[in-house]
Formats: C-alpha cells, sequence, structure tokens
C-alpha cells in the first residue's frame, strides 16, 4: 500500500483529494481569496472540483515550524495524560510534529489511530502537512499551497 501512495501523481484527481481536507480554509487564485467548499453556492466560496481544475488555486496554510504551545499541547494531549507537566507536554507535542513532519503518517509514536488523530488535529487547526507521499514542498512546488509568511 506505501509503495502505491508514494508513486501518487501530482494531477487534477489528487489535487481534488488533498484539498478535501481543508474544506472550510481559505484558498485564493489570482487576487480573489475564497473559502473551499464541497459545492459552489456564494461569491465568496468555491468548490473542490473547481478549485482543483484551476492550476492558480492554491491553499493559504501555515507551516508546522510556527506551532503555537497552544497547539503542541492539543497534539500532545492525545498522546499524553494531563498528569505530565505542561512544559513536558508542549514539548512532546513539538517532538511529534517534527518527526510528522519528516515522516509523515509512516512514523508512529503509539499507534496509526492516535498518529492520524493528531494529523487531523493539525490540519483543522489550519497547518500544512505531508498528504500521501507527497511533501509540502511538492505540494509548495505543484502550486496547491502557500504558506503563512514565507
Amino acid at each position: 500500500m506505501w509503495d502505491k501512495i508514494k508513486d501518487m501523481e501530482i494531477n487534477n484527481e489528487s489535487k481534488a483529494n488533498f484539498l478535501s481536507q481543508y474544506v472550510g480554509y481559505e484558498g485564493q487564485y489570482g487576487n480573489t481569496v475564497c473559502i473551499l467548499t464541497y459545492a459552489f453556492s456564494s461569491e465568496t466560496e468555491i468548490s473542490i472540483l473547481i478549485a482543483s481544475h484551476i492550476p492558480a488555486f492554491y491553499m493559504i496554510l501555515k507551516p508546522l515550524s510556527s506551532i503555537s504551545d497552544e497547539d503542541a499541547l492539543g497534539v500532545a494531549s492525545i498522546f499524553l495524560s494531563k498528569s505530565v507537566t505542561k512544559k513536558d507536554r508542549i514539548f512532546y507535542g513539538k517532538s511529534f510534529i517534527k518527526s510528522y513532519a519528516d515522516k509523515g503518517v509512516q512514523m508512529c509514536f503509539h499507534n496509526i489511530h492516535e498518529t492520524i488523530t493528531a494529523a487531523d488535529y493539525l490540519r483543522s487547526r489550519g497547518y500544512a502537512l505531508p498528504w500521501n507521499g507527497i511533501t509540502i514542498e511538492q505540494q509548495i512546488a505543484a502550486g496547491w499551497v502557500r504558506l503563512v509568511n514565507q
């Protein structure tokens, strides 16, 4: 299975699948900023299907390097009990995030469910993540993602 994922092509279909993770977040093409939706319903929204066919459409996401202490705590809460000190939970959360950024979902701290839950949490907070063997750098090069403040 991992070999098939690693060979994923960068095309409109894979772009649509990638974009589906970020429904409700801001994307942009040209000077137009819009919210990504499943179905078009207003001038400030764009559907995944349409966005995936606009080469200039990209998601505006945060780099993992800008992780806040609050978001690191959110990640750590998936793995650790509250009895662990706040400082240690922040350290653990940031350590997970660094490892995830380097290795993606293939790297599991405890089990795959917790790793995927942590990735979903980060995605829900607007962070760019590796996806199906496509690195953040490849997402940027393909024009799917632009990182905030970079």
